[in-house]
Parts: C-alpha cells; sequence; structure tokens
C-alpha cells in the first residue's frame, strides 16, 4: 500500500524520460502506472474487505487505463460492487472483463462465473443454469 502511494506521489517528479519523447506519450505512461498503483490499493482494500474503497480505488485505475484496459481489474471491480450488492454495475464490469478476456483464459472464465452469479442473485435467466459456476453461492476470490 506505502509502495503504491508513493509512486502516486512521485510519478510526476521521479519518471525518467527520453528527451524528446512527445508530451502526450510522457502523460499516458504517467496514467498508465497511476492506474497500476491504483489497481494494486484496491487489491489491499479488497483483501481486508473495505469494498467501498476498494471500488474507489478501481473505479480511479480504470478511468486512467483507457489505452490498455485490464481485464482483472474490471473483474475486481465486478466483485466488490456485488459485495456491495450493486448488481447492475457490477454486471457491465464484468460483461467488459469478459468482453477484455481472451477466450477460454482463467480471467474469462472467472468473469463468466461472476456473470453467472449476478444474473442468478437479479433474477434474469442464466445462460447456463446447468452450470457448476451458475450455482457458487460467492463472488469469485481474487
Amino acid at each position: 500500500l506505502q509502495d503504491a502511494q508513493k509512486s502516486l506521489q512521485t510519478v510526476d517528479t521521479d519518471l525518467i524520460v527520453p528527451p524528446g519523447t512527445p508530451a502526450d506519450k510522457v502523460e499516458a505512461n504517467k496514467n498508465l502506472l497511476r492506474s497500476i498503483a491504483y489497481a494494486a490499493i484496491g487489491d489491499v482494500y479488497l483483501d481486508k474487505s473495505d469494498y467501498a474503497s476498494a471500488e474507489a480505488n478501481f473505479k480511479k485505475s480504470i478511468d486512467l487505463n483507457t489505452v490498455q484496459p485490464d481485464p482483472v481489474t474490471y473483474l475486481r471491480y465486478s466483485v466488490v460492487l456485488d459485495h456491495q450488492k450493486k448488481y447492475p454495475e457490477a454486471m457491465a464490469a464484468a460483461n467488459k472483463a469478459l468482453d477484455l478476456s481472451p477466450a477460454g483464459s482463467p480471467q474469462a472464465n472467472m468473469a463468466k462465473q461472476e456473470r453467472e452469479r449476478l444474473l442468478k442473485l437479479t433474477g434474469a435467466p442464466t445462460p447456463s443454469s446447468t452450470s457448476p459456476a451458475a450455482q457458487s453461492p460467492a463472488p469469485p476470490k481474487q
């Protein structure tokens, strides 16, 4: 947590870039580093079951990383929203995680499980009601 917070404090002063690097590229790299730091902070709060703080940090991470969105951050964001019973927002994040994940990857499988769980909780028809994931009572652990 301290390392991530320190990187947020020093990204504007300690990042070394080659001379002549366009300002937009420098800012894009800084935003990527900020996004990684906020995702790490979100992970810490998720582990502590501080879902509101985790949500805020995952949201900042997602907002900053527009160039290369991370499906795992979207999945974890979905999980913390799920824990707070913010089901429509959690569903949107789970769907985004699934869209960004390579087919058949572990994160795609976890995003499918989370989506099926949310569909079951909200009473919406599940695409595969007989799958073991649809019967899981708890959100996937991250």
